[in-house]
């Protein structure tokens, strides 16, 4: 005789043409009862001779048999029980003689029995279990062609089962799976419910329908938050009502959600099922946040009835004041930061150490649900996270301290605070004596999304191991860039824009990554261009550094904001959802560019810039990315913490240099001076360098006026003139030809040549011509005037105590400037220094002294 299983998977393989494959205990085929592209019909035997089929895709077992030519009785063993008594039925008379009922085995075999009186196809099942987790009831429906057939069968007293309701008062379905730590949703109908459960509610129902509400055991719900969902027709608000008056008798907190109010498409006797149908596609949590939101605006209070809100009644809270509440139990401090435009922080305790979150931000409203799920396991609805959301910035706003917020970097009497944005909330200490880690911060930092940890720095380390992983091609190069690094560690500016040009292939985006690494790491290291000037601003309000890759044209209104941005400005625009509000946006960052041409080309932010151009790679010198940034994350540590003792010693000498004259960004060439020592360079290297960058840049804002060069021409073997806008246009364009003329830079009117010339004046100025353009009598005029070529910026760092000495020229050889991270438990050795950081020697041969060296 042929075993159920082997005849099974036999009869499957050849209606389908599928070999069956073993699939953990069981077999895996595709299904003959529908179009199968891919196995989905489970076959497995239990250890007493049964097999068990199952559809993934839905397909009952009825509809399998059929496909293959089998029947029910094909899936049991000729041996047992079930076969040769479940299959067909046992007349058992009852112990009081009145009457007989048919039982079987177990519940598949009353269906089966039902089945064949309603058909194999188109039945639903709904299992009922008791409070200890066992089946005691299933509801059965049948779509037949004279309409629905819904059959009781019920677990009798001796374990077996028979076609009839069951024992009162009967379990509520799902009651196995219900949260009492949460409001509990009762519905009409299994389908319903099993909707409301897929949608995240806390779902259940009773067996029997409206006619049955006393027949099911209601007690579990006692004193429990109970929200009723009547079907939309007069039948179901009678059934809820009566259901209503049921649960108030056990002291439960109800309330009766229409659906029709909050989805005003419903269909008469609509219910949830037809809610999730007609939905069919959409996320649910969408749909359930949808549900909360109705079950909050129709359920829980009636409109301009806040007495069921006041817990002093005896109603409970509604969720936004829940969540309110939370916040203070927490002992969570909200404050605000200065100036008109405050923003809304909380400063949260986390395991041992404080974080501070923008109130509204995703993080702060994350921890909110969190908490509000591990106290309720509920979720907020998304109205009520937002009402609470501006209690809390009000109570911020007004009620609490003010207090500045930083991003990554903060000063504070003198003192630098650094943000190593680590799980622990670590800073570093950076003060004139040195630096070192703090666990906690006097501060208040926020993590805007992206930023990335750096690393724990270490000392020991040198400058100088950052060129290796940098394709700088000159030692004036070098200590631009090195200084504008040191100078973006310093939390005040202005600061200069760095702008790396060079051929494909020259390290560009590597050098930007590198240098970004090492002061503000992001997931996002460098940006496209923005697409306005709001974008760039949120941008800056976010980060440390503002990093632009492949720029290939700088357009003037980015040039205009890049400029704002370097020394100092702000961004303003209309609140969102408001008419007369206005947000405000300020920032001043340190800006890196790159791109194969010099992108920066109007004056104004070529002299706020550094150009640095990168050298063509030799094929023999290069080296894979996961091998350099293996070196570099390596390196990193200390290569930061020789970058704070850089910053600790520009902090010591800052007040101790002096420039004869002072350029444009004067700040930033000040703290270049004073971080010199600490550069490994003779005095004077820098700004030296930062000189020549300069007339470099000047060079480049010269040569990228439409109108310098006919202006140069025209001022050849000229001292001086004289005339209106007008004039001056004509006598350009004459020299300028009309293939210039014709261009779109060239100034079509003469107040546009004005404009022009004033932006490049300084530029001019430079190369010994003198623009002057005033207004006397009553008439607009400008006035040319070939001047003297103006030199390089001289330095003089001087020290109060050797003011009145000559000057000594460190070189390479001399003993380095002391390091500024020095332990104060580990005090080194260190010779004497004066503000320059030069060893002071005990005595001074006349040989060393240069009394050139102020002209360097």
């Amino acid at each position: 005789m042929i075993a159920p299983l082997q005849k099974v998977l036999t009869a499957c393989e050849s209606t389908t043409g599928h070999r069956a494959t073993q699939s953990g205990a069981g077999w895996s085929t595709r299904c003959p009862a529908h179009e199968d592209r891919s196995p989905s019909l489970s076959i497995s035997e239990t250890p007493d001779g049964r097999v068990l089929v199952n559809c993934h895709a839905g397909c009952c077992v009825d509809e399998v048999l059929d496909a293959v030519g089998l029947e029910a009785i094909d899936l049991f063993p000729a041996t047992s029980d079930t076969f040769r008594h479940g299959m067909t039925s046992i007349v058992a008379r009852r112990t009081d003689g009145k009457s007989e009922s048919t039982t079987f085995l177990d519940g598949k075999a009353a269906i089966t029995a039902l089945s064949q009186k309603y058909g194999h196809s188109r039945y639903a099942q709904w299992v009922y279990h008791d409070s200890a987790g066992n089946p005691v009831g299933l509801v059965c429906r049948w779509d037949t062609d004279t309409g629905k057939q819904i059959r009781p069968v019920s677990r009798t007293a001796d374990g077996r089962w028979a076609i009839r309701a069951m024992a009162e008062p009967r379990p509520l379905y799902r009651q196995n799976k219900l949260r009492f730590d949460a409001p509990i949703d009762v519905l009409e109908g299994e389908k319903a419910a099993d909707a409301a459960a897929s949608m995240g509610l806390n779902a259940t129902t009773w067996a029997g329908g409206a006619k049955a509400i006393q027949k099911a055991g209601w007690s579990p719900l006692k004193g429990r938050q109970v929200r009723l969902w009547p079907d939309h027709d007069e039948p179901g608000e009678k059934c809820m009502q009566q259901l209503a008056s049921i649960l108030e008798q056990l002291s439960c907190d109800v309330i009766t959600i229409r659906l029709a109010d909050g989805w005003p498409d419903c269909p008469p006797k609509g219910d949830l099922a037809d809610f999730n149908e007609t939905h069919d596609g959409k996320c649910a949590v969408d749909l359930h946040d949808r549900l909360e939101d109705i079950a909050e605006k129709f359920g829980r209070t009636a409109p301009g009835d806040e007495s069921q809100n006041n817990s002093t009644t005896g109603g409970k809270p509604k969720q936004a004041t829940t969540l309110v509440s939370m916040v203070d139990a927490a002992g969570i401090e909200l404050s605000h930061s200065p100036g008109a435009d405050a923003d809304s922080f909380a400063s949260v305790p986390i395991d041992d150490h404080w974080e501070t979150w923008r109130i509204g931000a995703k993080g702060f409203r994350l921890w909110l649900q969190r908490r509000y799920w591990q106290k309720y396991r509920s979720v907020p609805n998304s109205q009520a996270l937002q009402d609470a959301i501006g209690v809390l910035r009000g109570k911020s706003l007004f009620d609490g301290p003010e207090y500045p917020v930083f991003v990554r970097l903060a000063e504070v009497d003198g003192v630098i605070w650094l943000d190593l944005a680590n799980e622990k909330w670590q800073v570093v200490r950076i003060d004139a004596t040195g630096w070192r880690i703090e666990n906690t911060s006097p501060v208040r930092f926020v993590r805007p999304r992206g930023m990335l940890p750096l690393p724990r720095p270490e000392r020991g380390g040198r400058v100088d191991d950052l060129r290796r992983f940098l394709n700088i091609g000159n030692d004036d190069d070098w200590l631009l860039v090195l200084a504008w690094l040191i100078a973006a560690l310093r939390p005040s500016g202005p600061y200069p824009a760095l702008g790396i040009h060079g051929e494909q292939g020259s390290a560009k985006s590597n050098a930007c990554r590198v240098l970004r690494a090492l002061i503000d790491p992001n997931q996002v290291d460098l940006r496209s261009e923005p697409r306005n000037e709001h974008d760039l601003v949120i941008a800056a309000s976010n980060s440390r550094v503002v990093a632009l890759e492949n720029v290939s044209q700088i357009r003037p209104w980015l040039s205009d904001a890049l400029c704002r941005l370097s020394t100092g400005g702000g961004f303003g625009t209309r609140e969102l959802y408001s008419d007369d509000e206005e947000k405000l946006f300020s920032a001043m960052r340190p800006v890196l560019l790159n791109g194969i041409t010099e992108v920066a080309t109007r004056p104004d932010l070529l002299d706020r810039s550094i150009l640095v151009t990168l050298p063509r790679i030799p094929e023999q010198d290069r080296r894979t990315e996961s091998e350099l940034w293996r070196e570099f994350d390596m390196a990193k540590p200390r290569i930061l913490g020789a970058l704070l003792d850089a910053v600790s010693t520009a902090l010591s000498n800052l007040d101790d240099v002096r420039l004869p004259c002072k350029p444009r960004m004067a700040d930033f060439a000040v703290w270049g001076c004073a971080a010199e020592p600490a550069m490994n360079c003779v005095q004077g290297a820098f700004l030296a360098a930062y000189s020549g960058n300069r007339e470099t840049a000047n060079q480049a804002a010269v040569e990228g006026s439409i109108v310098a060069e006919p202006l140069q021409e025209f001022m050849s073997g000229r001292e001086d003139w004289e005339g209106t806008a007008t004039e001056l246009k004509d006598e350009l364009e004459n020299i300028a030809g009309e293939r210039t003329t014709k261009q779109k830079a060239w100034p079509k009117r003469p107040n546009l040549l004005s404009g022009e010339l004033s932006r490049i004046a300084p530029n001019l100025r430079q190369i010994g011509i003198d623009v002057d353009i005033g207004k006397q009598g009553g008439r607009r005029f400008v006035r040319i005037t070939r001047t003297a070529v103006k030199g390089s910026v001289q330095s003089v760092q001087s020290d109060p105590r050797t003011e009145n000495l000559p000057s000594q020229r460190p070189t390479a050889s001399h003993q380095r400037p002391k390091a500024s991270g020095n332990n104060a438990e580990n005090p080194e050795e260190i010779a004497p220094v004066d503000a320059r950081g030069a060893a002071v020697a005990d005595s001074q041969d006349s040989s060393d002294v240069d009394e050139e060296w102020g002209e360097l």
